[in-house]
């Protein structure tokens, strides 16, 4: 009877630790695939195609444009080129900037930040904690809900981004 009591706690706890390491495998292969996704090989080039507030559409013509190269070093450059109108465009060089990236939360969680001092600093460009709500090979889609306090009444509201690669 001790031997079944034995044999039993022992496959029982063999049963646990690999149904742990299946879960964790699948975790390490969600943030591998997503990362792949966002960088390709080295680099992939996206371009925003869709921004919403609580569902309406607030994509402006200038960001239409813009390019959102994702490195496989975590690097990410921001090329602005500002196509509002053809007489801004006239003459005009783009403007590029560096962010670091990185997956968080098992590859689900996109944060932005510039880089500095091998840690994610904030700016104003910074993106905490956006939730990958779909990606595939050909887009992504990014939900953030931010609470909104407009004279002392709290709100919250939802922003969506959704990338297209190019």
């Amino acid at each position: 009877m001790q031997k079944f009591f034995l044999i039993t706690i022992i496959l029982v706890f063999i049963g646990v630790m690999a149904f742990s390491c299946n879960e964790d495998e699948s975790t390490e292969n969600i943030e591998q695939i997503n990362i792949q996704i966002l960088t390709g090989e080295s680099e992939r080039v996206w371009k925003m195609t869709s921004f919403t507030i609580d569902g309406v559409d607030s994509i402006q013509d200038c960001d239409k444009d813009n390019t959102w190269v994702f490195n496989a070093d975590n690097t990410l450059t921001i090329t602005l080129n500002k196509l509002c109108t053809e007489e801004e465009d006239k003459g005009k060089s783009s403007d590029s900037e560096k962010y670091a990236w990185k997956l968080t939360n098992d590859g689900r969680i996109l944060d932005i930040r510039l880089p500095g001092d091998g840690e994610l600093k904030p700016s104003c460009l910074s993106l905490r904690g956006g939730t990958i709500e779909q990606i595939n090979d050909t887009s992504f889609k990014i939900g953030v809900t931010l609470a909104v306090v407009d004279n002392g009444v709290t709100s919250s509201d939802n922003y969506q981004w959704t990338y297209t690669k190019q």
